[in-house]
């Protein structure tokens, strides 16, 4: 899921949702919900990321529209948390 700038990736199997700087694709696109230009390429293969966000409990790795909420809602702190890691 990208959003505001970032990356949201939540697998199969994941017990937290990795945050990226930019548009990253990991392996491949696999469900493409929306297609958007993005003001940047997309980095492909493995990257860093920039943080590990807790996933709710309820939410499943095919909800692409909880993800998207849920991004919404961490946006913020995923800001603040880039931020720092520039001022360090």
């Amino acid at each position: 899921m990208f959003e505001g700038g970032y990356t949201f990736r939540l697998a199969k199997g994941d017990t937290g949702i990795a945050v990226f700087v930019g548009t990253c694709v990991e392996q491949r696109r696999f469900l493409v919900i929306r297609e958007t230009r993005f003001p940047t390429p997309p980095v492909e293969g493995p990257q860093q990321p920039l943080c590990v966000l807790p996933k709710p409990f309820a939410l499943d790795w095919s909800d692409h529209a909880g993800l998207r909420a849920y991004a919404r809602v961490c946006l913020g702190r995923v800001r603040d948390r880039h931020r720092g890691s520039k001022n360090r």
